[in-house]
């Protein structure tokens, strides 16, 4: 982007054109052509082909996918669907576009201290959302050891948001040294030289 001056708008179209072409040509084969079986690989088969049409079993399928709208009002259910595929195709076209924007005006680093603010972000809210829901935290028929993966994860979460503002320089460390090649004190050495 700063080398070749590419907008982040003609960058994320080339983007999204090169992502809706493999899309539309993977769909078209899955479409057509099923699944094949034998006894050796069924669970990889149940796994993975789960669409269910005339008897045969496919990846993915646009067919299936339009007789599945069944019913009185199957014009509204394919309209509702439709307008849930734009609003998604707004929100996601959002979303990279500003990440895009982030790496330009910041650095690549900026974008990926957002991901585990995020998961942070996302576990606050489960804990919150199911002590309402359950009046606990750990529900009765939980995972083995889900208290100790939990809490390990989230402390992993904790430590890279304080490494990543420590690396963006949010938090000085201004002690034993450690504050001898910040942005700041490196620009102050320049000047003195």
């Amino acid at each position: 982007m700063d080398k070749k001056n590419i907008e982040a708008f003609k960058l994320l179209f080339i983007y999204g054109l090169f992502g809706t072409i493999i899309s539309i040509f993977a769909c078209l084969i899955t479409t057509f052509v099923n699944c094949g079986y034998n006894n050796t690989e069924k669970d990889i088969y149940d796994y993975i082909c789960k669409i269910q049409y005339k008897d045969k079993k496919y990846f993915d399928s646009f067919i299936a996918y339009y007789y599945s709208f069944e019913g009185n009002y199957k014009m509204l259910k394919i309209l509702s669907e439709i307008i849930k595929n734009i609003f998604a195709t707004i929100f996601f076209f959002a979303h990279k576009y500003y990440s895009i924007k982030i790496i330009e005006l910041f650095t690549p680093i900026h974008l990926i201290f957002s991901f585990p603010v995020y998961y942070f972000i996302q576990k606050i809210i489960l804990i919150i959302t199911t002590a309402i829901t359950e009046h606990s935290f750990f529900g009765k028929n939980h995972i083995n050891l889900i208290e100790h993966k939990f809490i390990v994860d989230t402390f992993g979460d904790i430590l890279s948001i304080i490494g990543f503002l420590v690396y963006l320089e949010i938090i000085e460390l201004n002690f034993c040294g450690l504050d001898y090649n910040l942005r700041k004190n490196i620009m102050k050495r320049a000047m003195e030289n």
